[in-house]
């Protein structure tokens, strides 16, 4: 039994921990892996079970698949976003978010996501028309490789 209050999530299924781990620094540059690795296991210890990366954060989502191997794939939910990859950053056509949203599975070594989020669309001018960026998101939910999606836009 974890620490954190446990809480739902909007209208999903989904019941989180009110403290949810983010990504960003657990594989910073010049940080030994182990660091990074010790992190998420201590944060799940304590019933932490929401985390939240993005291919843009360093080598975290490698480091989530090493951390998260052999952790029971429902005793966790897991988020990353689209849009941010520095392969192609501020890339919203509908065949890079496919190839990102693989790419993070590939890296983070599930076979699928619990949201998946196109990121900060509106850092980019003009802001893209994202008709059919949101039509290929709602496709890869329904092939199941992530159970939500959403869009995160930081400059309201």
């Amino acid at each position: 039994m974890g620490v954190f209050e446990l809480r739902q999530i909007g209208r999903t299924d989904m019941r989180a921990s009110a403290l949810a781990l983010g990504g960003g620094w657990l594989a910073a540059p010049g940080q030994d892996d182990s660091v990074g690795i010790e992190v998420v296991h201590r944060a799940l210890e304590l019933g932490v079970n929401y985390i939240d990366t993005d291919p843009g954060y360093w080598d975290s989502e490698r480091l989530l698949g090493e951390a998260l191997a052999g952790v029971p794939r429902e005793s966790y939910y897991l988020s990353t976003k689209v849009g941010t990859h520095p392969a192609r950053e501020h890339d919203y056509s509908p065949a890079a978010l496919r190839w990102s949203a693989e790419e993070s599975l590939r890296q983070l070594k599930v076979d699928h996501l619990d949201v998946l989020l196109i990121h900060d669309p509106d850092s980019v001018e003009p802001v893209p028309d994202l008709g059919d960026a949101l039509d290929e998101m709602v496709q890869m939910r329904a092939e199941g490789l992530t159970r939500y999606i959403g869009m995160g836009m930081p400059r309201w």
